[in-house]
């Protein structure tokens, strides 16, 4: 995968997503966000992205079923997904892996694991 990633950030907590936007940016990634599952899955179809970076609660379509989408489109068989999330429970973290997350971070995430795992 390049160094310099197209990611995608979906999360209904706006502050949450300014700050991995920005971390990301400060990284050198081009970063394309989302408020909510919907217009996440709309926009991972309208084009494709290196790294998504998904919360789990958020309205109209949550995470997981964005993942479950995005799993079964060729585009994004070997894409990199990323719960980014405060569901902290095993059985929710095994469900994430599950339906094919590559990582599964819980929050609150900071800018230093940030770095670690997608600067």
């Amino acid at each position: 995968m390049p160094s310099h990633k197209n990611v995608l950030v979906a999360d209904d907590d706006l502050a949450q997503r300014k700050m991995i936007q920005h971390c990301l940016e400060q990284f050198g990634h081009t970063v394309t966000t989302a408020a909510d599952g919907r217009e996440a899955l709309e926009l991972a179809r309208s084009m494709v992205f290196d790294l998504v970076i998904l919360d789990v609660d958020m309205p109209h379509m949550n995470g997981f079923e964005v993942l479950r989408h995005l799993r079964t489109e060729a585009a994004y068989n070997d894409s990199f997904i990323a719960m980014v999330t405060a569901r902290n429970k095993d059985d929710e973290i095994m469900e994430g892996y599950g339906e094919g997350a590559n990582m599964y971070l819980t929050k609150p995430v900071t800018p230093a694991q940030l770095a670690q795992a997608f600067g």
